[in-house]
């Protein structure tokens, strides 16, 4: 991103002098037309491979608050992705550990395929998580098997409780399922793995397929996690058929 943003700088310095001449064309469109070539640059950056595979598929209700909503999470082997819709587009969010990366990919009506890498994500959201870390105690985390058991998606769950500063947790994890949370997820999670709490969680084998987060401020602060269904899936993503920086053109 880095060396995105210093080849952005250097083009707008040698476009100034005619920019300047055609000042009306508006300061608006100009930087939204460096933006664009910045942004296509970062997917130069990021060295992706010829396709993802997936092999689970969870759909899932995510309620936070009084608001609900339907999302399609896919599982892939150190990967992940999440599947929304707006209008007649599909939108999916990948997240690539491996490579540090986020891919966005959007698909409109037609089946048209477009992209844009994002480079440095998670080493750069760390950081920072870092940072604001040094201050916050980790050992007021705390998580136990409560010995409570339901089903949730079809399969037999095991309840956990957990609590830390600020909020309690309550989340069911299931070992039937054919995929470990660990595969998929905690490739992510050891960008952070500096914490107690995810050294913590880490140590537990399964899939969560359902969860609560309650604040222990404000009783209205809560977010639920429930998978209502789980199936294969042999969902392949290939990168040579999108069109990669079209998303912000």
């Amino acid at each position: 991103m880095s060396d995105a943003f210093d080849q952005m700088l250097a083009d707008a310095q040698h476009s100034d002098s005619i920019y300047r001449a055609n000042y009306g064309d508006s300061i608006y469109l100009k930087s939204g037309e460096i933006a664009a070539t910045w942004m296509a640059r970062m997917n130069d950056v990021v060295d992706l491979p010829e396709s993802y595979q997936f092999a689970t598929r969870m759909d899932v209700k995510v309620i936070q608050q009084d608001d609900e909503q339907d999302m399609i999470l896919y599982l892939g082997d150190g990967i992940f992705g999440i599947e929304s819709a707006e209008g007649d587009d599909k939108h999916f969010i990948l997240m690539d550990a491996e490579r540090d990366a986020v891919v966005l990919y959007m698909e409109d009506k037609n089946g048209k395929c477009s992209a844009q890498a994002i480079p440095n994500t998670f080493s750069t959201v760390a950081a920072i998580a870092s940072s604001q870390s040094a201050e916050e105690d980790a050992s007021d985390f705390s998580i136990y098997k409560s010995g409570k058991s339901k089903k949730v998606a079809g399969y037999n769950c095991q309840e956990y409780l957990a609590a830390d500063s600020e909020y309690n947790y309550e989340f069911y994890m299931s070992n039937e399922v054919n995929v470990d949370w660990r595969k998929s997820f905690f490739g992510v999670i050891e960008k952070f793995g500096n914490y107690k709490t995810y050294e913590d969680i880490s140590r537990l084998d399964g899939m969560v397929l359902e969860s609560h987060t309650y604040s222990k401020k404000d009783k209205k602060d809560k977010t639920s996690w429930i998978t209502q269904r789980i199936d294969k899936t042999d969902l392949k993503i290939i990168n040579g058929d999108c069109e990669f920086g079209a998303l912000y053109k």
